[in-house]
Formats: structure tokens, sequence, C-alpha cells
């Protein structure tokens, strides 16, 4: 019955919007002038804009009625675009029904607002279609009536017109409807959406999945036919979901409540990011999930009479934008404009209205403006021609490659042309964005300190030039202890060592274990950022409390538990709070601050153990209310250890209301091997959490035979590199390296663990020395800028390293092309691509329909700027 009435409703909309287009065209053909020069081709009988150049969308306003007056901008707000099914007024239509066109396209693009980009999927199959694939519609099949060609290729020969993309069968796993079924797939009927899929990823178009009705279990299967065909190049996975939204109570059941609503679509949703997630792992590249379908439908389903709830609609709409919000992974929802069976069409006109007024009220209208990201259609259709992309303007390439000898070297300039076939690797840079990039950086140890004063005056310029200076690497975050460490020359100390001092009456204020080489190498580095109009970020760690709050009653080691007691456990808090307002008198403000380093650790020198279940006490009751009362501006950071353990301790403190409300961010160190899985998952499951990279260094151990202080070790530029693009394609906002400067033996360090370090001093000789790892960060930290958003990059045609967890910082020829992206905020694109292996890779860099032929040398890494 269903699909028998959308057919009929199809058929009816064809022949209406014909004489609707009639009756339009007296006098309207002089208004085509108002396609702001932004028409391709315009049709003056039916007196619309058609084939609006990319970025542009077909229109209408007051001064403009009607589909299509004009071209205007895509507008851009939250983001996500909606897609609806159009035209589809309802399901039973009475002797008086009025069927306006003209008014439900108004509705669907003023009431819902143009920033609720209407993305209509339509059965692209249909030759009496009303626009024939003219304007941007989702092209998708119904599978009704094509019984042997399902997909329409053989109808079809130039897939989808104008349409940006393709959508797969339309709920496969209901009876009637593709012949397929939830127990399995004729791998016949995936053969031939393999087949139109290629033709439309030719043609530089997205693809998305099949749309079964809450169906996860059916892509499962799907994707794994998909996968015995070899085929895996899929943008996005689709899925219906309708949600209960009775008026009252029918068999003694309650009325859906918001709280149902919202529960209903997050279990449906998670369980198909974990089949997205499974499929990602074996190859796949999908990039999101669209819930293609969904409407508030009558408790019992379709068919059933009975009075709707008042504002379902509108009620519905804020769950799923709040869905949105929480789900970085759902890219767009798709709305059923449905009340309930028999309804007129101007009753569904006020289901458009409670969503228009939701949407606007969610999205805030100061938010509509070109500046704020990129637009919904070009944030899908990444082959489309972007504005922020302008393929005729010079690439510049920086480049370090260790046989060549060309360290952070700015090589001739590139260009893109049209984009060509190619067998070898292909870099595809998507105009869809992610997390935004606070920045990058290093440790301001006491160790670094103590060699940075006793540099000589020039060398302090020129190490505060290459670190923070224009023409340097850019860094603008750092790291600071909150008392000693292993990099503190000498004995341990704090700034209350007075036993017993639980009201911090013997509080050091002046600093005077910081004061004389730490303030002011930090006061120095902000006053060069400053000069840039940047400001110094800066993460403050504490190693250890006070040894008289410990119980081992030492600074050095760990007892478990480490504090005392409540009273030590409010005190230390306390403490905290106190170092960070004693700094912020000195000069120096604290951006954030970690609960505790490295909490698994306990270490030879200064450490303090702790469960995540004692940290999740330790926020919830001390150190987040009183962070909260006294610095609301400075943001908490859990963990701060190893990437092994850092989803557990990630869901044991986040999924805690509690100090998920204290908790800004989760921060990590590299030293259990990549991991980036791990960081994925939290970014998947807490989408709002920053998430932090925040040490990395090589031991002094490590060198190997040959390898100077004058030159240091290319395979640890390499290992950083490979570590960043890892991090950050998992979802980190930032990196930030260990010891900013060391002497030729990698300290000072009181426990003997001394570190290799970007920047190194021969105090002996009197020079100062760049290792490996200095240039591989600038790649990075000098050209993607703070508030810079990630890119979604792939890597197509590449070997990848798939084997055992490795030793930390290992890249070899295993791990073949890598690569990140990031959108600037002058409009900038950073790409930078990695090769660790021992041979040149030539590769293709894709942008959109552009492209441009490069080769990256062995051990090499390349930076490209384009806008």
């Amino acid at each position: 019955l269903r699909l028998s009435l959308r057919l009929y409703v199809l058929a009816m909309a064809a022949l209406v919007l014909s004489l609707g287009f009639i009756s339009l065209a007296e006098g309207r053909c002089p208004l085509i002038d108002k396609c702001l020069e932004q028409t391709i081709e315009t049709d003056c009988e039916k007196t619309r804009c058609v084939y609006c150049k990319p970025g542009y969308w077909p229109m209408s306003n007051d001064e403009h009625p009607g589909p299509g007056a004009y071209c205007g901008r895509v507008p851009t707000g939250c983001g996500v675009p909606i897609t609806g099914d159009w035209p589809n007024p309802g399901s039973q239509f009475s002797t008086d029904y009025k069927f306006d066109l003209g008014k439900m396209m108004r509705n669907s693009q003023d009431i819902l607002g143009q920033d609720a980009l209407p993305l209509w999927r339509y059965d692209w199959r249909a030759t009496e279609h009303p626009y024939s694939g003219d304007w941007t519609y989702v092209a998708s099949d119904w599978c009704s009536g094509t019984t042997g060609d399902r997909v329409g290729l053989k109808e079809h020969p130039s897939p989808g017109g104008s349409s940006p993309g393709f959508i797969g069968w339309n709920e496969p796993n209901v009876p009637g409807q593709c012949e397929a079924n939830a127990d399995g797939l004729d791998e016949e009927s995936v053969k031939e959406y393999v087949a139109l899929a290629k033709e439309f990823k030719k043609r530089g178009k997205f693809v998305v999945s099949p749309a079964p009705g809450g169906g996860s279990p059916w892509l499962d299967n799907f994707f794994s036919v998909c996968e015995r065909l070899g085929f895996k190049d899929i943008d996005f996975m689709a899925f219906h979901h309708y949600v209960a939204c009775d008026s009252g109570t029918r068999g003694g059941r309650p009325f859906t409540t918001p709280e149902m609503m919202y529960a209903s679509l997050e279990k449906e949703l998670s369980e198909h990011v974990n089949v997205m997630m499974k499929y990602n792992d074996r190859g796949f590249r999908l990039k999101g999930i669209w819930l293609s379908e969904t409407a508030c439908a009558p408790d019992g389903g379709w068919g059933v009479s009975g009075d709707w709830r008042p504002g379902a609609a509108e009620i519905l709409m804020d769950q799923l934008l709040k869905l949105v919000d929480a789900n970085p992974l759902l890219k767009a929802f798709g709305w059923f404009p449905y009340r309930q069976f028999g309804m007129l069409w101007n009753e569904t006109t006020y289901e458009l209205t409670d969503l228009g007024k939701t949407y606007f009220t969610h999205c805030h209208q100061d938010r509509y403006s070109e500046a704020s990201g990129p637009s919904a259609v070009e944030s899908l259709a990444s082959s489309a021609e972007d504005s922020r992309f302008g393929a005729s303007e010079p690439v510049e390439l920086w480049q370090s490659a260790k046989d060549i000898g060309d360290k952070l070297a700015k090589k001739e300039s590139l260009s893109f042309g049209d984009d060509f076939t190619f067998s070898g690797p292909v870099v595809h840079v998507r105009s869809e964005t992610s997390q935004k990039i606070t920045g990058f950086g290093g440790a301001f140890t006491h160790a670094s300190a103590d060699v940075f004063k006793n540099l000589t005056k020039e060398q302090q310029q020129d190490v505060l030039e290459m670190y923070f200076g224009k023409d340097g690497l850019g860094f603008t975050v750092g790291r600071v202890p909150i008392n000693s460490c292993d990099f503190t020359p000498g004995k341990s100390f704090s700034f209350d060592d007075v036993d017993g001092d639980f009201s911090l009456q013997h509080f050091d204020e002046s600093l005077t274990g910081d004061k004389d080489a730490l303030l002011p190498l930090i006061l120095a580095a902000q006053e060069r950022l400053k000069e840039n109009g940047q400001e110094l970020k800066l993460l403050a760690t504490p190693w250890s409390p006070p040894g008289w709050m410990k119980t081992n009653g030492q600074m050095k080691h760990s007892g478990s538990p480490c504090l005392k007691g409540e009273w030590e456990r409010e005190t230390w808090a306390s403490y905290v709070s106190r170092w960070i307002s004693t700094y912020k008198a000195h000069g120096i403000p604290i951006w954030a601050t970690t609960v505790q380093n490295e909490p698994e650790n306990n270490a030879t020198w200064e450490a303090c153990l702790m469960t995540p279940d004692e940290q999740l006490l330790h926020i919830n009751q001390h150190l987040g209310p009183k962070l909260r009362t006294e610095h609301p501006d400075v943001k908490i950071f859990a963990f701060d250890h190893n990437k092994d353990h850092v989803e557990h301790w990630a869901d044991t403190i986040l999924s805690d209301s509690d100090a998920a409300s204290y908790v800004s961010g989760v921060a990590y160190h590299w030293y259990s091997g990549d991991n980036f899985t791990a960081i994925q998952n939290i970014k998947r499951k807490y989408p709002k959490t920053e998430l932090l990279a925040t040490e990395a260094t090589y031991e002094r151990w490590q060198w190997k035979n040959g390898t100077t202080l004058a030159e240091g070790d290319w395979h640890f530029g390499e290992g950083y590199g490979h570590d960043i693009i890892g991090d950050l394609n998992a979802g980190s906002v930032g990196w930030i390296d260990w010891n900013l400067l060391l002497d030729e033996n990698g300290g000072p360090n009181k426990v003997n663990n001394t570190c290799d370090a970007a920047l190194m001093t021969n105090f002996s000789t009197g020079e100062l020395y760049k290792h490996p790892q200095f240039y591989y960060l600038g790649h990075f930290s000098k050209f993607i800028l703070p508030d810079s958003q990630r890119l979604w990059t792939d890597v197509l045609g590449s070997k990848s390293y798939s084997g055992k967890n490795r030793n930390y910082g290992t890249c070899t020829g295993d791990d073949g092309l890598q690569a990140t992206a990031a959108l600037r905020p002058d409009g900038k694109v950073a790409a930078v691509v990695l090769n660790c292996g021992d041979d040149a890779i030539e590769f293709k860099l894709q942008n959109g329909d552009k492209a441009l032929k490069a080769t990256l040398p062995a051990h090499g890494i390349q930076t490209y700027i384009f806008e």
C-alpha cells in the first residue's frame, strides 16, 4: 500500500507540476535575469533557473516567488543537510485535496530554512519526474517495476544528471521492495548496484549505500557482499527509522516521551555506527551515516488512525538535532513529511512549520553566514567545484627528505589541472571538516629552561624565533610541570613543603623553584607570540603532590593510593588552584591542566598512582568543583598517559555525567605505540571531548650506531610525522612534544632518564643543533594554524600497516603513503604527506575535480598549501 501510494503521488506531482509552471509563466521570463549570473542554463518556458553553478541553489523569496526563481548562494549553519522525499504530502487523498507544488517548495526552503539544505531524494528512473534530475536532487531507487534491472543502469547510461550523488535501494529489507529481504542478498543485484556506483564515482559523485528500514544486520550483509566483489568505495551508509509519536494511550501504553524518541534514534544509530567502524577497519572508506528517512508515526505503524500528539514533529525534530550535535558521524537526516493517513496537505504544512521553528531555534540565525563552514552540498559532493579551493592559484610545496638534503625547504610551486586517470596512490582532500585544531608545541621543563638560560643572548633569540617567531615553527601550545619532574635538575621540590599545611599558609608565592629560569623562558615565548598577534596556550601537569600529602611520604615513587586521605585530596585540589592563581599573578595565564601525569606509572622520579575510579572521584569531589569556582576558564584534561589504556579511562570518566561536566578533554602519550583506533573510538563515543596528544620523545638510548649530536636520527622525525598524522586523523586537536631543548647529554635529568629533542646544544663547542624532529614537526605546526579544521583525507591505492602493535615512533615502508589535511582560518588548505619507505612514491593529489601529479621522495615529508 505504501509503495503504490508513493507512485500515485509521484504521478500526480508530475501532472500538477506542468500545469503549475504554465500558470506561472506569464510575464515571468524577465525574472531569469535575477539568477545573479550564477546560472548555467535557463528555461523561459518554465521560468526557472536550472543547472545552478556549484555552491548555488535554486531558490525563491517574496520578491521572486515560485520554485527556482533565481540561483542564490548556498547558506550554511548547522552544517547538516535535511533530506526529504518530495513530492509526498500524504498517503490518502480526499475529494477536496489541494496540491500546490509551488507552496510545497516554498515551504521546504522558507519554512525549513534554506540553511536546512533540501537534498530531496527522488526515484531517478522515473521519466516523468518533475525535474528530471536537473536540480541538485539525490538520485535514489525505489526498486519498483525494474525486475532484471533493479538499479536502472540500462535506462540511464549517464547516471544521475546533475545529481551530486546516488543513494541505493529504498528499504530493500521491506517485503515488496527491491525483491530483497533481511536474511540475505542476491549477489547479482549487488553487482548491479556496484556497476552503477562506479559510474557515479567516475563522474566525481558521492555514493550512498541502500537504505534499509532499521537494518544494521542487512547492511552488515550488504557490505560483506561488496567486500567479496572487491568494491569498498562507498562514501556514506544510510538507513530509515520511524519513531512512535502517539497523542495519548493505546492498548494501555502511554504516549512516547522525547526521551524515548531520542533513545530509539540513538540505539539505531549506534548499531549502524558499529557496522560502519567494522567495515572501515577492513578497508572501506565510509565517512558517515545518513538517517535518510524518518518521521513521527502512530505507535501502531503505518495506516493506524487516531489523533496525533500536538507538536510531535517539533519534538522529534528537536531530538534529531540533539542527535546531530552528539554524533558527528551523522551527516544528514531525512524527513518524510507525513502526519497520518487521510490528512490533507495543509495539515502537513503545519508539521513543516514545527520543523522550521525548531531548526531555526536550534541553529541560531547569527550562524547563517558563508564564513561559518562549507555548504552541505560541498561537504557531500566532494567533487563539486569549491570556491574555497581555487584550482588556478599556485600550490606551495615545502619538503624535507633524507637523501636529498631538503630540510623544510620551499620548492618550486605547482598548479592543479583537470582530474585525470591515475593508476597509483591518490591523496583525496575532501571538503568535509572535522575537529578544530588547537595547535602544536613542546614542554617548558626545568631542564629546557636551564639550557636556554646558559645559551648566548644571540642563541636565545634564535631559539625563540625558531619555535615561536613569525618565520619559525609556529608553536602556540606548551606544557609546564606543576612542581618538579624528572627533567628538573637537583632535588624534588614543591611550593609548600610544610607538613600538615592544609590551609596552604606557607605556599611559596614567589615560585622560587621556577623563577630563575622557567618563568623567564615562558614569558619570553609569550612575548614573541604576542608580536605575531598570537597567544601561548599553556597546559599545566602535576607529576607529584608534596611528599607530606602522599602515603609514601616523598615526591618520588608512589604508594597506592597515592594521597593519604580526604584532607589531602581536598588540599591537593586547592594547591593546584593556588598554583594556577600564582602563575597568573606572575603574568602567565594557564589554559588547561591535566589531573595527573602518567597515573599508571610508579616511576623512579616524581609520581602519583591513580586508578580510573580514583581519578573520577578526585575530579567530582575536589578538583572539578574547586576549579569551576576559582578558575572557570581553565579546562581539565583527564588521564595523560599511554594510548593503550586511554579508551578505558575515557569510558570511566566521561560516562559519569558529573565528571563529564567538569572535564573538557582527554590527554595521552605515545609510549604504547600507535593505538589510533582507541582515539577514534573516544571521538565517536564522546564527540564533544577534546583529544590532545601531550607527550612524545625518543630516549637517548635509542640512538643507533653512527648517530651524531649534530645530525640526530632521521627515523625519529619520521616517527613524529607518523604519530601526528595518525593522531590528527583519529580526532586529536593538537600535539605536544616533550622537552623543547636539551644539552649534549640529553638532559639535565636527575635520574639519568636522558632523551633526544628537536633542538639540542653542545656547550663544549657552543653550537645549537636542529634534529629531524624539528623539521617534521614544522611540516604541521608551521602550516596548520590554530583554529584550522581538519579535512577528511583519503589515501587510496596505497598499502598501509595492518600488523601487530609496534614500538612507539615506528614508521617504515609498510605504512605506505600517509596524509592529513586541514582548512586554515585564512581559507587555505594545508595537506601533509609522508613516506617512510626506501623508494619514492608517485601519487595524485586530488581536490574535487582538480588534481596534480607529484612525487614524494624516499624518507620524505611534504606540505602542500593551496587556496
